[in-house]
């Protein structure tokens, strides 16, 4: 898989600034803000931010976090 246009998504901005001037080197977009939902009818063709923006796209990958499940793990 290999694109070159990329656009980078993140709820904060709270990106080192190493890594913001690595993504500036490399040409990847960097937005700031929430998604609110894709947009498309067959396939994604856009993501609406939660300001009304919308970003075109062909693909999402996306990692919302994760949660540590080690519940059993207690006792």
């Amino acid at each position: 898989m290999y694109s070159k246009d990329i656009t980078l998504v993140l709820c904060t901005d709270k990106l080192p600034d190493d890594y913001k001037e690595e993504l500036r080197d490399e040409g990847i977009a960097c937005v700031v803000g929430r998604p609110k939902r894709f947009l498309g009818s067959e396939t994604v063709e856009a993501v609406e931010m939660a300001d009304g923006t919308v970003i075109s796209c062909e693909m999402v990958m996306s990692h919302f976090g994760f949660k540590l499940n080690d519940q059993f793990l207690k006792g």
